[in-house]
C-alpha cells in the first residue's frame, strides 16, 4: 500500500509519543506526590484506547484491576544507570528507533499517511491513506452522493479522454465554491477541510534545497553536483527523490503560518528601507451589517441566509469587489484623492474573529506628507455641518471614537487609545515622539 515504514512518523500522527518519564528513585511515594495522573486524564485515555486503533493495545492495561496503581495506566520509562543525571519528572520519551536515510526522506510524506480505517465488516477494518482517491467522497457522501465529480474522478476523466488540460487542486476547490450549485460553499466542512489538503500539497512544492558542505563534495575544491548526483531511487516507488545525505529539501512557508507572515515582514521591512517610511496608512473594515448592498446579495442568492457570519465566501468576495472599486474609481484618480500618484503600496487582509475581512494598507505617494498637511487633504477636524454636511454624517456615524471599558475609558489624562486628545492649532510633528499630534480647536475634534 506504500504507507510509511517508519514507526516514529504513525506514532506522532496518531498521537502515539512514547511513555512518561519517572524519577529513577526508589521511594515508593515518589510517583503518588508528585502524580499528574487524575481521573480526568484517566477517563481520556480510556476514550482513546476504545475509539483510536492505534492505541488498543492499551485497552487491556486500562481494564484491569490494578489497585497499586489505579490512576497510572500509562506506559513508562526510567533510566537504566542509577548514576545517570536528574530528569524533570514527567518528560515524555520518544521512541528512538533507527532507520535508513532513505525512509527519513519519504515516512512523513502525506501521501503515505494514514486517515483513518475503513470498516469492511464486523473484524475487518481497513486502513485508508489520506491521498487515497475515495478519500473525498467517503467523506462527504452528502455532497458527492454518486461518487461522481470528485477531484480523482475528474483527473480519470481527462486522462482517459486524453484531454491536454491541466486540472490542479487549487482550481478544483476554486471552481466548486464558485459553482452554481452552492453546496459546496455552504457546507460546514468541506471548505476547511480542502483548505487543509490544499496546504499538504503545497507544503511539499515550495521547497528549498540547502546543499550539505561535507567531505563528498567540498565547495572550493570540487566542482558542485550534477542534478542527477543529487537523485537516488525511492523505496516506495518506481520514481527518484532527492539524497538528503548530499542535498536537505526545507519547506519555504506554509501559507498563513508563523514562517509565511515572517517572509511578509521581511518584505515590508525591505520596502520601508528602499522607500523610507510610507505616505498613507489607511486600515479598512468590512460594515457587513450595514451594506444595503450585501444584505440584498445574501438575502436572494443559495439559502437566504443573510447573517454574514454564515456566509463567508459571499462577504469576502463583497469585500474585495468594493475594495477594487475603491481603488479604480478613487486611489487612482490623483483629483480626487489629492494624494497624488500611489507609487507603491503594501496590503495586509486578516480575518476578525466574526468572519469579516480586515485590512491595513501602506500607501507611498507622489505628494508628501506636509503638502497634504497643508492643502487640508489630511485633517482631524469634524467636518462643518453646513458646508459639508455628508461628510459631516459620515464621520459621525463612522470615525467618533466612544471610550469604554476596551480601551479603558474615560481616563485622565487619556485612554489607552489617547482619547481625548490635547488641544493644538496645527498638525505637526514633533521630535522623539511617534506620531503626529494633530490639530483639534473644540471638544468635538478631540
Amino acid at each position: 500500500m506504500n504507507y510509511s515504514c517508519n514507526v516514529r512518523a504513525h506514532a506522532l500522527y496518531s498521537g502515539i509519543l512514547g511513555a512518561f518519564l519517572e524519577p529513577n528513585d526508589n521511594d515508593t511515594n515518589s510517583s503518588e506526590n508528585n502524580s499528574i495522573y487524575n481521573k480526568t486524564l484517566r477517563r481520556a485515555a480510556i476514550w482513546l484506547a476504545q475509539n483510536n486503533p492505534y492505541l488498543h493495545s492499551l485497552a487491556n492495561n486500562l481494564s484491569s484491576e490494578r489497585t497499586h496503581e489505579p490512576n497510572n495506566p500509562f506506559s513508562r520509562a526510567r533510566h537504566t544507570n542509577s548514576n545517570a543525571p536528574a530528569v524533570n519528572p514527567h518528560d515524555i520519551v520518544i521512541l528512538n528507533y533507527n532507520f535508513l536515510d532513505e525512509i527519513h526522506n519519504e515516512d512523513f510524506h502525506y501521501t503515505r499517511l494514514m486517515a483513518g480505517f475503513v470498516q469492511k465488516s464486523d473484524n475487518l477494518r481497513l486502513p485508508i491513506s489520506i491521498y487515497d482517491p475515495n478519500l473525498e467522497p467517503l467523506l462527504f457522501p452528502d455532497l458527492f452522493t454518486d461518487d461522481k465529480e470528485h477531484f480523482h474522478d475528474i483527473l480519470n476523466q481527462l486522462q482517459s479522454n486524453n484531454e491536454m488540460r491541466i486540472e490542479t487542486y487549487e482550481k478544483y476547490i476554486k471552481q466548486r465554491l464558485m459553482n452554481i450549485d452552492p453546496r459546496w460553499r455552504l457546507h460546514h466542512y468541506w471548505p476547511s477541510w480542502s483548505y487543509l489538503q490544499l496546504e499538504k500539497l503545497r507544503y511539499h512544492q515550495n521547497m528549498q534545497c540547502l546543499l550539505r558542505q561535507n567531505s563528498t563534495y567540498p565547495i572550493n575544491n570540487e566542482p558542485l553536483p550534477s542534478g542527477r548526483d543529487l537523485l537516488q531511487p525511492s523505496n516506495y516507488t518506481s520514481r527518484n527523490i532527492l539524497n538528503e545525505n548530499i542535498i536537505i529539501p526545507v519547506p519555504s512557508f506554509v501559507r498563513t503560518g508563523n514562517t509565511y507572515f515572517h517572509q511578509k515582514q521581511l518584505h515590508l521591512n525591505a520596502m520601508l528601507q528602499k522607500f523610507r517610511l510610507p505616505t498613507l496608512f489607511i486600515t479598512l473594515s468590512m460594515a457587513e451589517s450595514r451594506w444595503t448592498h450585501l444584505h440584498d446579495i445574501l438575502c436572494n442568492s443559495d439559502n437566504g441566509d443573510t447573517l454574514p457570519t454564515n456566509r463567508p465566501f459571499h462577504c469576502a468576495n463583497y469585500f474585495v469587489h468594493r475594495f477594487q472599486s475603491l481603488k479604480n474609481e478613487l486611489y487612482k484618480k490623483p483629483d480626487l484623492t489629492r494624494f497624488g500618484d500611489i507609487t507603491n503600496f503594501f496590503d495586509k487582509v486578516e480575518f476578525q474573529n466574526r468572519g469579516a475581512v480586515h485590512m491595513h494598507n501602506c500607501y507611498w505617494t507622489t505628494n508628501t506628507i506636509e503638502v497634504m498637511i497643508s492643502t487640508n487633504v489630511i485633517r482631524s477636524t469634524v467636518p462643518d455641518p453646513e458646508h459639508e454636511s455628508e461628510l459631516y454624517a459620515a464621520v459621525l456615524a463612522n470615525q467618533i471614537h466612544t471610550c469604554d471599558a476596551r480601551c479603558q475609558g474615560p481616563a485622565i489624562p487619556a485612554c489607552k487609545k489617547r482619547f481625548p486628545r490635547p488641544f493644538s492649532e496645527t498638525t505637526h510633528y514633533e521630535e522623539n515622539n511617534s506620531r503626529y499630534t494633530y490639530k483639534c480647536l473644540s471638544q468635538a475634534d478631540s
